[in-house]
């Protein structure tokens, strides 16, 4: 019996042990639960169910309360707006009806601006029931400010991407508009160049013509001063010698001075004859005229032609290309006799199967090329390079002050017959010779 007690009392004895340290550890459970809670920065809260705290933490300050324990015994109606307490009221009761965790987002207008909480609200269960509702309300406002601003940048970021974008419209018309101009400037640009080319073309059709008709001109007036105006100076010379009779000294009487005038007007109208039109040209060719050139140039003018040519001999060409290197050659010398001061110029004349060129150079005085020709201050260099140009040759000028003159032409030969010998023929003895 004393043993059966004593065994009662050391289970009773064991039992208080374990329900004092099973007190104690819910004991520190709870303050570790507490310290938790409170160290929380969220504001953590029982509500019963009809809305009133059962207990609340000190993150109040929403609320305007200094201390959490003020919290508890109020009800939502003591701290939302009208609208607001039945509101939450009704997330309270979806808690309770469904045992489901709520979260709720809501705003509150405070003095110093716009609150926004979140409050995850859960239920708390007691012998299978839910006899309370746990709730974690977090402050928001920074985030959703953060939203706020996102939201205004991304408007903002819109409103500048449509500008831009009606900015980008715009441009692309105006660029549009801007090639469709240019385009149709670009196209009368052409048809004006097409123009132009035309018009060039008929220029030169017509200069070409207009040389034919001088030269014909030339050759015509040439022909009727020798034939028609020599023969009537021949008749008249010879009637004036039949009056005035001949002796040792010469014509005698007083028609002696009227048959020397006669004799002046004749020599005259024959070099007036050949300046205009040498027959020999017509007759003879390019490099028999131009041997007869030669000759007379150095008797007038005591210039003596150093002469060279390669592929004349026996050799006709068209009749507009010996026209066109003989004229540039009388022209080339005639200005060397005038404004060179020298007293011998080298001419070199040669052709082969496709081309007519010649060369006239001296070291005489020079001149400014660029300045003569824009300024036009001569017709000679002009009408060489437009002979040259109307044949579809080219046409070089050289020089420079003190440095000499140096005129070349070539001219494209086309269909023309080849020399009857191929070996050069050339002349280099001072004067002009066969």
């Amino acid at each position: 019996m004393s043993s059966a007690a004593s065994s009662q009392r050391e289970n009773q004895a064991a039992a208080a042990w374990q329900h004092r340290q099973a007190e104690q550890g819910w004991n520190e459970s709870e303050e570790r639960y507490r310290a938790l809670v409170e160290s929380s920065s969220d504001h953590i809260f029982l509500l019963k169910p009809d809305g009133t705290f059962l207990f609340s933490n000190d993150q109040v300050g929403l609320f305007g309360l200094a201390s959490g324990q003020v919290l508890v015994g109020l009800h939502l109606r003591d701290l939302y707006p009208p609208g607001g307490a039945e509101f939450y009221q009704e997330q309270l009761e979806r808690v309770l009806v469904t045992g489901r965790v709520v979260e709720l987002e809501y705003c509150l207008h405070e003095s110093g601006g716009p609150y926004y909480r979140l409050d995850t609200l859960y239920p708390i269960y007691r012998e299978g029931k839910v006899w309370a509702v746990g709730g974690i309300g977090r402050d928001i406002t920074a985030r959703k400010r953060a939203e706020e601003a996102l939201k205004k940048a991304h408007a903002e970021l819109e409103r500048r991407v449509e500008e831009r974008t009606a900015e980008l419209f715009q441009a692309n018309l105006d660029l549009q508009a801007e090639i469709a101009e240019r385009r149709r400037v670009e196209e009368a640009l052409r048809r004006s160049l097409q123009e132009t080319a035309r018009s060039q073309q008929r220029l030169q059709v017509l200069s070409q013509r207009l040389v034919e008709v001088q030269e014909r001109e030339r050759r015509r007036i040439a022909r009727e001063l020798h034939d028609e105006i020599g023969q009537i100076l021949t008749g008249l010379k010879l009637l004036l010698e039949t009056c005035t009779g001949s002796s040792a000294e010469g014509p005698t009487g007083p028609l002696a001075p009227a048959l020397e005038l006669v004799h002046e007007l004749m020599q005259r109208v024959r070099e007036l004859s050949l300046d205009l039109r040498p027959a020999m040209l017509d007759d003879l060719g390019l490099l028999p005229a131009l041997l007869w050139h030669f000759e007379r140039y150095q008797a007038q003018t005591q210039v003596q032609v150093v002469f060279r040519h390669s592929g004349l001999e026996g050799r006709r060409f068209a009749p507009e290309i010996e026209t066109a290197a003989y004229r540039v050659v009388q022209e080339a010398l005639t200005n060397v006799a005038r404004h060179a001061g020298v007293d011998q110029v080298q001419v070199w004349v040669w052709a082969d199967q496709e081309t007519l060129g010649l060369q006239v150079a001296d070291q005489g005085r020079g001149f400014d090329p660029d300045l003569v020709l824009a300024a036009e201050a001569t017709g000679g260099l002009l009408g060489m390079r437009e002979r040259a140009a109307l044949l579809g040759g080219q046409f070089v000028l050289e020089s420079a002050p003190g440095a000499g003159t140096c005129v070349s032409s070539e001219w494209p030969l086309k269909g023309e017959p080849g020399p009857e010998e191929p070996a050069e023929a050339s002349h280099d003895d001072g004067g002009p010779g066969r």
